[in-house]
Protein backbone atom coordinates (compact mmCIF):
# COMPACT_ATOMS: atom_id res chain seq x y z
CA UNK A 1 0.00 0.00 0.00
CA UNK A 2 1.46 3.18 -0.76
CA UNK A 3 1.71 6.41 1.56
CA UNK A 4 -0.60 8.93 1.00
CA UNK A 5 0.84 12.37 0.35
CA UNK A 6 -0.43 13.59 3.73
CA UNK A 7 1.54 11.16 5.53
CA UNK A 8 5.49 10.83 6.69
CA UNK A 9 7.94 8.68 4.92
CA UNK A 10 9.94 6.76 6.96
CA UNK A 11 13.52 7.76 7.99
CA UNK A 12 16.93 8.66 6.56
CA UNK A 13 19.94 7.91 6.94
CA UNK A 14 23.35 10.05 6.25
CA UNK A 15 26.60 8.86 6.24
CA UNK A 16 29.88 10.90 5.89
CA UNK A 17 32.61 8.58 5.37
CA UNK A 18 35.81 10.25 6.04
CA UNK A 19 39.35 8.84 5.60
CA UNK A 20 41.14 10.62 8.83
CA UNK A 21 44.05 8.69 10.43
CA UNK A 22 43.15 10.05 14.06
CA UNK A 23 46.24 8.22 15.31
CA UNK A 24 48.32 11.26 12.67
CA UNK A 25 46.15 14.41 13.84
CA UNK A 26 47.62 16.46 16.36
CA UNK A 27 44.39 19.01 17.13
CA UNK A 28 41.65 16.05 17.55
CA UNK A 29 39.40 18.35 19.09
CA UNK A 30 39.27 20.93 16.05
CA UNK A 31 39.21 18.39 13.23
CA UNK A 32 35.86 16.50 14.90
CA UNK A 33 34.39 19.88 15.45
CA UNK A 34 34.87 20.69 12.24
CA UNK A 35 33.49 17.43 10.99
CA UNK A 36 30.63 17.83 13.28
CA UNK A 37 30.07 20.97 11.85
CA UNK A 38 29.78 19.65 8.14
CA UNK A 39 27.29 17.04 9.47
CA UNK A 40 25.44 19.85 10.77
CA UNK A 41 25.37 21.59 7.38
CA UNK A 42 23.65 18.08 5.98
CA UNK A 43 21.26 17.40 9.27
CA UNK A 44 19.63 21.01 8.57
CA UNK A 45 18.09 19.78 4.99
CA UNK A 46 17.18 16.60 7.08
CA UNK A 47 15.41 18.74 10.02
CA UNK A 48 13.59 21.00 6.84
CA UNK A 49 12.11 17.46 5.34
CA UNK A 50 11.06 16.39 9.44
CA UNK A 51 9.35 19.63 10.10
CA UNK A 52 7.45 19.36 6.69
CA UNK A 53 6.40 15.94 7.51
CA UNK A 54 8.29 14.39 4.40
CA UNK A 55 10.34 11.79 6.75
CA UNK A 56 9.45 10.94 10.44
CA UNK A 57 13.09 10.80 11.59
CA UNK A 58 16.94 10.70 10.67
CA UNK A 59 19.97 9.43 11.98
CA UNK A 60 23.43 10.82 11.19
CA UNK A 61 26.59 8.51 10.92
CA UNK A 62 30.46 9.41 10.23
CA UNK A 63 32.31 6.46 9.11
CA UNK A 64 36.59 6.26 10.05
CA UNK A 65 38.36 3.84 8.40
CA UNK A 66 39.87 2.47 11.37
CA UNK A 67 39.51 2.87 15.49
CA UNK A 68 42.20 5.08 16.40
CA UNK A 69 44.92 3.27 18.69
CA UNK A 70 44.32 5.79 21.93
CA UNK A 71 41.55 5.21 23.59
CA UNK A 72 41.51 9.34 24.87
CA UNK A 73 41.04 9.59 21.41
CA UNK A 74 38.02 7.12 21.12
CA UNK A 75 36.47 8.67 23.74
CA UNK A 76 36.75 12.11 22.61
CA UNK A 77 35.59 11.31 19.43
CA UNK A 78 32.31 9.24 20.61
CA UNK A 79 31.52 12.52 23.17
CA UNK A 80 32.12 15.58 20.72
CA UNK A 81 29.84 13.65 17.99
CA UNK A 82 27.72 11.49 19.69
CA UNK A 83 26.23 14.28 21.83
CA UNK A 84 25.89 16.33 19.04
CA UNK A 85 23.33 12.95 18.02
CA UNK A 86 26.03 11.88 15.52
CA UNK A 87 27.19 7.83 15.57
CA UNK A 88 30.99 7.27 15.10
CA UNK A 89 31.55 4.01 13.32
CA UNK A 90 35.05 2.43 12.20
CA UNK A 91 34.67 1.18 8.31
CA UNK A 92 37.33 -2.15 9.89
CA UNK A 93 34.92 -3.09 12.61
CA UNK A 94 32.03 -3.16 10.12
CA UNK A 95 31.18 -7.13 9.22
CA UNK A 96 30.92 -6.91 5.41
CA UNK A 97 28.83 -10.12 3.74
Amino acid sequence: MKPSEDEPHGSLVLIELKNTDWDKVINVCRLAKRHAAQMFSYMGHCWELVERGTIDSFQAAIVYPRKPESSAVIEMLNTLLGDDGIAVYWYDEIKHG
